[in-house]
């Protein structure tokens, strides 16, 4: 990040993507100065209430994997629910 940040050198945002799932991986990731903006996908998806979380200072509640038992609160369509639950790489991981 830090090779391709130098290399456009302000001529275009820079967004750091890579499992940016607890508060202190935003935190750090960003404090980089790398990356004008971060992506956490993942982490939207565990948590729909991400903005809440981070804004009222509970960051240690943002969950790091879904919860099966908790299927209503994520508000998933049947089809993306049921990828999440065989685990794939790709997306949030499941609690075990």
């Amino acid at each position: 990040m830090e090779l391709i940040h130098q290399r456009i050198n302000g001529k275009l945002p820079l967004i750091g993507v890579g499992n940016l799932i607890t508060a202190e991986q935003m935190e750090e990731a960003f404090a980089t100065g790398w990356a004008e903006f971060i992506a956490v996908g993942k982490t939207v998806l565990l948590n729909p209430n991400i903005v809440e979380l981070i804004q009222s200072g509970k960051t240690q509640e943002i969950s790091t994997a879904l919860d099966p038992e908790r299927k209503a609160f994520y508000r998933f369509p049947d089809y993306l629910w049921d990828l999440n639950m065989k685990e794939l790489a790709f997306l949030p991981p499941v609690k075990k």
